[in-house]
């Protein structure tokens, strides 16, 4: 039953990831067309277009390990010996994957910093505060 779960969950994360990379794609090659796009915003571009694609083939791959991991449970003979095995084998590498595919679904990331100072009354000449808390937030 969790196995079918994260199949599912694999290829839904499959979609969204094909659906960004199509969307790197064009928006790279979109700045790419403009001659005057600086270099490091093309370097960008590129690092996330390739991001994307890695991230597409890790989630394709592990939809295909676990399909396969579901065929050894059958109830006939479930081979539930190995599916453990594979499972641990596996779990480092899907900790970074979930890792890396929530950071790119949180995206937009914060472009502005809301500081929260504290000052006292009698610095009202001199403005002096210590920063208390940063709270990212992404504004128009």
């Amino acid at each position: 039953e969790k196995i079918k779960i994260m199949v599912n969950k694999f290829h839904d994360d499959a979609a969204f990831l094909q659906q960004s990379l199509t969307d790197a794609v064009n928006l790279y090659a979109q700045k790419i067309k403009v001659p005057t796009t600086p270099t490091e915003k093309l370097k960008e571009l590129s690092w996330d277009v390739v991001e994307t694609s890695n991230l597409l083939e890790q989630a394709q791959g592990f939809e295909t390990t676990y399909d396969e991991l579901l065929a050894n449970l059958n109830p006939s003979d479930p081979n539930v010996k190995e599916v453990t095995t594979k499972h641990k084998i596996n779990k480092s590498a899907i900790q970074s994957y979930l890792s890396n595919l929530y950071k790119k679904k949180r995206q937009p990331a914060a472009t502005h910093v809301l500081v929260v100072m504290l000052s006292d009354e009698q610095r009202k000449t001199k403005p002096y505060a210590l920063p208390v808390q940063y709270i990212p937030y992404n504004s128009l």
